[in-house]
Formats: structure tokens, C-alpha cells, sequence
């Protein structure tokens, strides 16, 4: 068999496969779980922006807290800082939304071409009230806290895909903030610059060390999803501001010349320490 026939059939063998994986690859991104872990890496993103700009605080994600029945709730991100705490509901839907809070299940409309005559047609699905749904998160975390820190701050903000379009959205907002993703810089931006500091640093390190044993790692090494004592975010050796390495470094000078601390490896962008 000629040496070109041979070449063109591997071509077209490694032509048909680059397809099929381009294809699975494609098909992976468009799935609800895809879209819906991009929406949530969005928000931690834009969120550390502002953190980077002077916000003091960190981020959690995919918090998975325990409820009372022994199931568990699932947090989208969680920012902790000096102003309170903010519990971010990730909603990934194309198309109309309507609902308020008072229904148990909120309506999303999208186009979905022409009938056969070629008047326009429109799919209408439900889903589960997301005002609702983030107040469990806000009362389990508050559950949680409510021995050290009685009267904290937390706030419910629910975050639609800017593919989605709010309508009619009815709800209370002293207690509720719905936003599209385009306006969520503004919105952490108005927390960093309007809100007043409830929290101290040494609040968020607490607050961090209560909860990160709930994150989906700490879900897969202990099932249960309850704590262990001794557990704490230095054990695990990441920064509670950035999520980066604390490393052990010793002072160079000043009055603890010599002496040890935990410092962040991302350094200098992350000033992090914290004493031995």
C-alpha cells in the first residue's frame, strides 16, 4: 500500500479524534455544572480584586455547612471581612426571571425559536426561590458563629449571570441583594468604601479557622463534615486573605530580629503574618 495512503488515513485518524475531543471538551464547558463553577470562580475573582485593593478580608468557597436533619447546605463563596460577612448565591440562567420572595419557586423564560408557521416560541422552567434558598445559608452560618459572635453581620447576596434578565423581581432589600455579575465590582467596591468595619482582623482569622474545615476539600477528607480539634488554617498552611502558602520566615530586624512568624508567599502583594 503506497506511503501516502498510509499518511493520509493516520491524518485523517488523528483529524477525526482532535474532533471527537474538541467536541467532549466543548460539551463539558456547556454543561449546568461547568457554567455554574464559572459563575462562582467569577465571583471570587472580581471579589479579590478589591480585597488586593485594600478590602480586608478573604474568601471561602463551596462551603458545605451542616443542618440540623444531618444534610448539609452548600455554599457558593463566602466573603469574610472587617465589614461583616457576605453569603454569595452563584445563578448561572439565560433568559426573563421573574419571582419575588414570597413563592416557593421563581420562573425563567427564554426564546426558543420559531413554530412551523414562524410565530416566536418561548420555554418558561422553575426553580427553587433563590431568596430561600441563600437565607439557609445566612442562618446555618449564623448557627454556627452565634456562640463567639452573637450579633454579626451577614448579608445575602444572590448573583444572576448577566445572560439573565431580571424582571418583576420582587423582594426585600434591607435583608436581600439580587445583582447581575456586571454589577458586582460596583457593588464590593460600595462595601469597601461605605460600609463600616464590624469585624477585626483577628475576627476574620477566627472566623476563617471555624469554617474552612466545611470547604469541599475538608468535605473529601472527612465526610461528615464535622471539625476535628486542632484543626486550623495554619495546619493546612494557607493565607486567610489570599488563599496563598504561609511559609515560615524569621525576622531580619526590629525589636523580633531573629524571631519566627508565619508569613504569606505571595509576598509582598500579601502582607499577611502571623506570629508564632
Amino acid at each position: 500500500m503506497p506511503d501516502s495512503f498510509n499518511t493520509t488515513i493516520l491524518f485523517a485518524v488523528v483529524l477525526l479524534f482532535a474532533v471527537i475531543l474538541f467536541a467532549v471538551k466543548y460539551a463539558e464547558k456547556q454543561s449546568p455544572k461547568a457554567k455554574g463553577a464559572a459563575g462562582e470562580q467569577k465571583i471570587g475573582h472580581i471579589i479579590q480584586k478589591e480585597i488586593d485593593r485594600g478590602l480586608k478580608g478573604c474568601i471561602l468557597h463551596n462551603l458545605y455547612i451542616p443542618r440540623a436533619d444531618g444534610s448539609t447546605t452548600e455554599i457558593d463563596v463566602l466573603l469574610i471581612s472587617v465589614k461583616g460577612l457576605f453569603v454569595f448565591e452563584s445563578k448561572n440562567y439565560a433568559g426573563y426571571i421573574f419571582g419575588n420572595d414570597h413563592n416557593q419557586y421563581w420562573t425563567v423564560s427564554l426564546y426558543a425559536g420559531k413554530n412551523w408557521y414562524g410565530k416566536k416560541q418561548t420555554e418558561k422552567h422553575s426553580f427553587y426561590n433563590p431568596v430561600w434558598q441563600n437565607n439557609t445559608h445566612v442562618n446555618s452560618i449564623r448557627k454556627l458563629l452565634t456562640p463567639n459572635l452573637p450579633n454579626i453581620s451577614i448579608y445575602s447576596i444572590i448573583v444572576f449571570s448577566d445572560r439573565g434578565s431580571l424582571m418583576n423581581i420582587e423582594y426585600d432589600s434591607l435583608k436581600t441583594t439580587i445583582i447581575n455579575t456586571s454589577q458586582l465590582a460596583r457593588f464590593i467596591s460600595d462595601i469597601h468604601q461605605t460600609y463600616s468595619d464590624v469585624l477585626t482582623e483577628w475576627d476574620i482569622e477566627d472566623i476563617y479557622n471555624d469554617l474552612a474545615v466545611y470547604t469541599q476539600s475538608a468535605k473529601d477528607e472527612a465526610p461528615t463534615g464535622i471539625p476535628h480539634s486542632g484543626d486550623s488554617m495554619f495546619a493546612q498552611q494557607k493565607c486567610p486573605c489570599c488563599g496563598g502558602d504561609l511559609i515560615l520566615r524569621t525576622a531580619r530586624k526590629g525589636v523580633n530580629a531573629g524571631g519566627q512568624f508565619l508569613g504569606c508567599s505571595n509576598y509582598p502583594k500579601c502582607k499577611y503574618t502571623r506570629n508564632l
